[in-house]
């Protein structure tokens, strides 16, 4: 058997789902996510706006389907981060420049039926406001050819914030929606997608 691009760990899978359950329980973190999101089947790319350290993980949990989300090379450098990202099958970027390795590694995991989450922006906003996205995210999407959900974070940037240390209690709540099917991604340009990506954000 094939050996899979970035393998999950059933055990950290278990552990982080429990963890999350009753982290977002806690906090009274809320999801809104229609029908079409539920019942979505991987694999899709999910696009979200990044505002704190918690939000690959309370986004994925609420997704119906696992998701392989990007990050940071320099989040692996501590061992135990490291060993947690390595089992939930987070692949690593090379910050602030190209990385084509990322690229060919999502499209690896797209083709094996699994989902990969990209927060575009590429670092987290100190104020909430969404960053400058990179129009390649656009040459992306279009490469796929698979559906985009976007899940937009609300009230992230005071529960979570940047400058703060600690989490503040504060109403979160995760939106999700569909922005593309698979069919739109194909009759799109790629200035449309970017155009209808960034308006949503």
């Amino acid at each position: 058997m094939k050996q899979k691009h970035y393998p999950t760990s059933p055990i950290i899978r278990f552990i982080t789902h429990i963890v999350f359950t009753l982290f977002t329980r806690y906090f009274g973190i809320k999801k809104k996510m229609p029908d079409e999101v539920k019942k979505l089947k991987a694999p899709y790319l999910v696009l979200g706006n990044h505002v704190g350290y918690w939000d690959p993980f309370i986004t994925g949990f609420f997704l119906p389907e696992f998701t392989h989300f990007v990050s940071s090379d320099a989040a692996f450098r501590k061992p135990i981060i490291r060993f947690f990202l390595n089992g939930l099958g987070t692949i690593p970027k090379k910050k602030s420049i190209r990385d084509t390795k990322v690229i060919r590694d999502i499209i690896s995991v797209i083709k094996q039926g699994e989902n990969v989450g990209i927060f575009a922006e590429a670092t987290r906003t100190w104020a909430g406001s969404t960053q400058p996205i990179d129009p390649s995210i656009a040459k992306l999407i279009k490469m796929l050819q698979v559906p985009v959900v976007v899940p937009i974070l609300k009230g992230m940037n005071l529960f979570n914030p940047r400058w703060a240390y600690k989490i503040r209690r504060t109403k979160v709540e995760v939106e999700y929606k569909l922005l593309f099917t698979k069919d739109a991604v194909k009759n799109l340009s790629e200035e449309e997608i970017y155009k209808n990506f960034t308006n949503t954000l």
